[in-house]
Order: structure tokens, then sequence, then C-alpha cells
């Protein structure tokens, strides 16, 4: 299964280069150029990036896969959303190895089942 186009693309400033421009018009998306000024949608990229950083310190320091870590963030449910990332973007859940979140959702099944029985 492929990733759906994008409607937008956010950018600090503008990608100048024709190539994007050719690649932008053949995939039909709209860009949209951020100002410097505008901390909000600057802020959310700089929050990215540094847990995007972390997470890869924090596997090469214990030596993990930094793909397992990908997968393991992927698949945290986010706060206040109730769902990870993977099942919004995808619509259902991925493997995990993250050990904290097969437990919720073994428990999630075990309260499911245990409410079937008394039904």
């Amino acid at each position: 299964m492929g990733f759906p186009i994008p409607w937008s693309v956010m950018e600090d400033l503008g990608i100048h280069q024709k190539k994007f421009h050719t690649f932008r018009k053949a995939w039909n998306f709209s860009n949209e150029m951020s100002s410097p000024g505008n901390s909000q949608s600057n802020g959310a990229a700089e929050v990215a990036v540094n847990t995007a950083k972390r997470l890869f310190q924090k596997c090469h320091a214990s030596s993990q896969d930094p793909y397992i870590g990908l997968l393991n963030q992927r698949n945290t449910p986010t706060e206040g959303a109730g769902a990870s990332r993977a099942q919004s973007l995808m619509s259902w859940g991925t493997k995990n190895t993250n050990s904290s979140h097969a437990e919720c959702t073994q428990a999630r099944g075990r309260r499911r089942l245990s409410h079937l029985a008394t039904t």
C-alpha cells in the first residue's frame, strides 16, 4: 500500500528549483510558504526534528536498530488521539516490539472478550 498524495506541502521560504515545480505540477499538489516569523509552523517542524534526533541518539547509545525505534514511535498511541500515528495514517495497527504497547492492546482485547462473555 502506498501513501496518499498530500494536498499541500509546507516549506520555509519556498523551493525555487525548476525540478520541484515540475514535480509539484505533475502530482497536482500546492506548496505553502511559511514566513520566518511564523513560529507555529516552524516550531512544529523543529519539534519533529528534535524528536527524531533524540530517537536516533537513544538508539545509538543503546545499540538498538534505529528502524525498530522508528517503528515503536509510530506505534505508540499519541496523547489525546487514542491511536498511534500508524493507525491514524493506515487505519490499522502495525507489528510492534514495544512491550508497553503490546500489554495495552492485550488488555484491551481481554476487556472486549470479557464483555462478550457476559452478554
